[in-house]
């Protein structure tokens, strides 16, 4: 069966940080589902500072594929900072986001590649959430707080992403932190551009902790995303 994207081009960005269990697993398993999916792709691994052999194994395994690109930070900047880069260095037509700890299955960006044609944004919602109740609950909250703060009626802010390149300089987000992935969706929104969402699956982390359930991230995200809104609110007035 051929390929629903057949002159498209595709770059995933896969920002990292001491994910040395999981990296070439995903890196693998990434590459495995693009060959089948688009004629022409590209892997960007972001190395935001990681402290572990991140960095080291990419190169060792993968420093002589063409398609996989390492991008470095020299210290750990944040998951946003970490997009930002990827997104800068990117060079395809659609480019992906994609969770270095393996929760995501690459295979299922074909059903974002079926809808492509449905939205300026493709936003990727969990179906099925591998995570543990305290943190499905915080997203939950969270959900209902970008709702009434922004507007924004989206069923998974914090998922699998996909952009076009010709909308990306309206995209320029501020956020180096996990809130990067809620004000990309204001801005998008604010700009005209459409959001579609594309339900797909989560699966259990198989090596590592979770950074983003962490309550320092937590109190971040929140500050983070009051700031934005009261700053916004400034404008207005």
């Amino acid at each position: 069966m051929p390929s629903p994207v057949q002159s498209r081009s595709v770059s995933v960005v896969m920002p990292c940080f001491n994910e040395e269990g999981n990296v070439l697993h995903t890196i693998d398993r990434t590459l495995e589902a693009l060959g089948r999916l688009a004629p022409e792709f590209e892997l960007l691994v972001v190395n935001d500072g990681s402290t572990d052999r991140t960095a080291a194994l990419v190169r060792e395994h993968r420093g002589g594929d063409a398609r996989v690109r390492l991008l470095e930070h020299d210290r750990n900047r944040g998951q946003g900072a970490a997009i930002a880069t990827g997104l800068a260095g990117s060079r395809c037509d659609l480019i992906f986001t994609l969770c270095a700890d393996g929760q995501f299955d690459p295979e299922e960006y074909e059903l974002f590649l079926q809808e492509v044609d449905r939205g300026d944004v493709l936003l990727g919602y969990r179906v099925s959430r591998a995570e543990p109740f305290r943190r499905r609950m915080v997203s939950r909250c969270y959900r209902w707080l970008i709702r009434g703060l922004f507007g924004l009626s989206v069923r998974d802010a914090g998922w699998i992403k996909m952009f076009r390149r010709e909308h990306l300089s309206r995209l320029r987000f501020e956020s180096t932190g996990f809130f990067w992935e809620t004000e990309v969706l204001v801005l998008a929104r604010d700009a005209g551009l459409s959001i579609h969402e594309v339900p797909v699956h989560s699966y259990p982390r198989e090596s590592g902790e979770a950074k983003g359930a962490k309550l320092g991230r937590i109190v971040e995200a929140f500050s983070r995303t009051m700031a934005f809104w009261w700053g916004r609110l400034g404008k207005r007035r």
